[in-house]
């Protein structure tokens, strides 16, 4: 962990040693060229000794009789493990920002990773060049590179980064199934086991003519419908609407023509669902069924009537994500960088019967809120 008495260039000096030379060191005590440390960062030697003496006093570098200079300690590596130190990139990359969907598979790899003693480096990308942003992301002192949800267009440069050595890890975005996944190295989610997964719930309790609002038609709204026929039931082909204010007014005429007796929110609806209400207050009338996350817990703050039931695996999933991403980066870092297959996550049989009993534990507690409200 960067030392908050330090200067920052004294702190990546620190992470460079810790982050990338002690995992070097093996059962003999290694040198440290301190000349050399001070040419890589363009530093003036004397930045390296004050980096060097808090090292010493930790007894992770030592002195040896008879021999000059400092020397990495091979009994405190071993004692301690290497302390690896892992950039983590969020969806906006210029940002060292972690949006609260993320957290949950970052804090999931977190405790995955507990064996590797390090800590983590949040990165902030300034340039819009992808040879200039492969550059920047490679220059850091980094142990691997957890990248949340990269952008299409930064694919490319995620793929240069595991070319170039460095073991990297990409985790595909939770609610975007038409995301084009690069060769090797991601985690995926499976969208067609989601959309199975929220047809059935939605079937459970009762729902037979249910509108989906979502981003756009895909996967996960395929696989919705297809469960809906396999169960018997009418697909929901023509009840399909993007989430746009043009659609508002349709689902209005829906709900009070009776057409549909609920509605399924896929993607960032919570965004704009403050105007979404306000444009369509016949909401209050049906079930409103959307991911159970942070961010659309914010909806029942708008109106704590709106009978919300919460598909409760989502945050599990991100869960999943994180320990699959632990695992690929502790083989990739063994390894020492390279490629290691794509892995998917997906809801299983028995998430799914628990998701079930919650979303019906829901159901329960809104009727009562209803009753209270109409005594």
């Amino acid at each position: 962990m960067a030392n908050p008495s330090q200067t920052p260039k004294q702190n990546l000096v620190r992470r460079y040693i810790i982050g990338k030379l002690f995992p070097a060191c093996g059962k003999e005590p290694m040198p440290l060229n301190e000349l050399a440390i001070a040419r890589k960062f363009g530093v003036n030697r004397l930045t390296v000794r004050k980096v060097c003496a808090d090292l010493v006093q930790d007894h992770s570098l030592i002195t040896i009789p008879g021999r000059r200079g400092l020397f990495i300690n091979p009994d405190y590596v071993m004692m301690r493990g290497a302390r690896r130190f892992i950039g983590v990139i969020g969806s906006v990359r210029k940002l060292p920002l972690i949006e609260k969907i993320n957290f949950q598979t970052l804090s999931a790899f977190d405790s995955a990773m507990d064996d590797c003693d390090g800590d983590y480096q949040f990165l902030s990308i300034a340039s819009d060049d992808p040879r200039e942003m492969v550059d920047e992301i490679c220059s850091n002192p980094l142990t691997g590179l957890l990248w949340l949800i990269p952008r299409p267009e930064d694919l490319p440069v995620f793929e240069k980064v595991v070319e170039s050595g460095l073991p990297a890890v990409a985790v595909a975005p939770s609610y975007h199934d038409e995301w084009k996944p690069p060769r090797s190295n991601a985690v995926l989610y499976d969208h067609k086991s989601t959309g199975r997964s929220r047809a059935r719930t939605v079937i459970r309790s009762g729902v037979r003519s249910p509108a989906y609002l979502a981003l756009r038609r895909g996967e996960t709204f395929s696989a919705f419908c297809q469960e809906f026929r396999d169960s018997g039931l009418p697909g929901c082909e023509d009840h399909f609407l993007p989430i746009e204010p043009v659609s508002y007014p349709k689902i209005r005429n829906w709900i009070r023509a009776g057409k549909i007796d609920s509605l399924v929110m896929d993607g960032p609806v919570v965004i704009s669902f403050r105007d979404f209400y306000r444009a369509v207050p016949e909401l209050k009338r049906i079930p409103l069924f959307t991911d159970d996350s942070p961010r659309t817990h914010l909806i029942s703050a708008i109106d704590p009537e709106l009978p919300i039931r919460f598909f409760s695996y989502s945050l599990h999933l991100c869960e999943q994500a994180g320990k699959c991403a632990a695992e690929m980066m502790k083989q990739l870092i063994q390894k020492h960088g390279g490629r290691v297959e794509n892995r998917l996550v997906s809801v299983s049989e028995e998430e799914l019967t628990d998701n079930q009993k919650n979303v019906k534990g829901s159901v329960h507690k809104n009727n009562k809120s209803k009753r209270r409200t109409e005594k």
